[in-house]
């Protein structure tokens, strides 16, 4: 392999699905890097540490990574709520049949 290089990793069944957010702040970063080459280069010859070169990338794309994620755990927090009522008890005459 040669420097600089990124290598890329195939997995499959459950892995592949929590691959999505990494992927997702990877791509960030390094999509990122290329189109702010200039201003990291400027912090780095200002003396910036590398950390506060990236920060905000860094911030952005694992903002990117991570929306997915919340947006599975809102959908699962909702269908939750209408299984229950206001006390907190399970609710299954509001679940629909199967192909109902």
């Amino acid at each position: 392999m040669r420097p600089g290089n990124v290598p890329v990793l195939r997995l499959r069944g459950v892995y592949s699905q929590r691959l999505s957010p990494v992927s997702l702040a990877l791509d960030g970063v390094l999509s990122g890097v290329w189109r702010e080459k200039l201003a990291i280069e400027a912090r780095l010859a200002l003396g910036a540490t590398p950390q506060q070169a990236f920060s905000t990338l860094l911030r952005e794309s694992v903002r990117r990574g991570i929306v997915p994620s919340i947006n599975q755990m809102s959908a699962a927090y909702g269908a939750m709520r209408r299984l229950t009522d206001e006390r907190g008890r399970l609710r299954l005459d509001r679940l629909s049949a199967p192909g109902a």
